[in-house]
């Protein structure tokens, strides 16, 4: 992993320009971890300032990095997260804040993460959004740009469909901020925010997703399977299925 990427980023969001997008981190993770019960919450690096889990009902929460670091209220694991000490479905959440852009190979820690993820666990992860015009330029001209231009940059989508890929239930796929216009055009915003998420255009600067691991497959498998006699499906009819949820923080209030 990274580390040097990490914490750079540990001191970016220190900047007063930044606050707002640690403010829209923490809203997505406050909303998030409300939902989530269990015994232990891993976070997989530490790339904020402060503790943004403070609102788990989880009371062990641990941060995994490959150096000592100290936040209140959390214990340290000192590893390197392309091979996570942790035993096979022992944790009930896990927090990748920018961690699969900072790793080698970013399916592979997330095959880590299922393994020890206990069934209906939930991975939450939070990333940079490549299509926004604002991180080219952190990207290409800013002071950082040769650690940035490392990173592996890559769309929600794409994390989405490997998660999908491995079985899991997509609970939010967002853009953030997404109120990137004034005000008295929230109701173009909001039409606006979801057709740009519907075509992978989103400019808004983070993404975040929650996504819980699922006991039983979403569809059936196999070739020989057949629809119950008591559903009530007319032949020919489409069969509706579960889709990515996609909401704008208008929608939060």
């Amino acid at each position: 992993m990274a580390f040097q990427l990490q914490a750079l980023l540990n001191h970016w969001y220190r900047r007063p320009g930044q606050q707002a997008l640690l403010g829209a981190q923490k809203a997505l993770l406050d909303e998030a971890l409300t939902q989530i019960f269990g015994f232990y919450l891993v976070q997989l690096g530490a790339p904020w300032p402060e503790d943004l889990l403070r609102t788990s009902r989880i009371d062990t929460r641990i941060v995994c990095e490959r150096a000592p670091v100290r936040i209140d209220g959390m214990d340290t694991v000192v590893a390197d997260v392309d091979y996570l000490p942790f035993s096979r479905e022992s944790v009930d959440a896990v927090v990748l804040p920018h961690t699969l852009e900072a790793v080698d190979d970013p399916y592979h820690l997330l095959r880590q993460v299922d393994r020890i993820l206990v069934l209906d666990g939930h991975v939450i992860i939070t990333g940079f959004n490549p299509n926004s015009p604002a991180n080219w330029r952190i990207r290409w001209f800013g002071r950082e740009r040769k650690t940035f231009a490392r990173l592996h940059w890559l769309r929600m989508h794409r994390v989405v469909d490997w998660l999908n890929l491995m079985g899991y239930e997509i609970k939010l796929a967002q853009h953030i901020p997404s109120a990137w216009l004034p005000q008295r055009f929230s109701k173009q915003a909001e039409r606006l925010d979801y057709l740009l998420e519907k075509s992978a255009l989103h400019p808004g600067r983070l993404y975040g997703i929650v996504a819980q691991k699922r006991s039983v497959p979403l569809t059936p498998s196999g070739l020989n399977w057949k629809l119950a006699n008591w559903l009530p499906i007319n032949k020919g009819s489409w069969v509706p299925t579960r889709r990515i949820l996609h909401r704008s923080v208008h929608e939060k209030s």
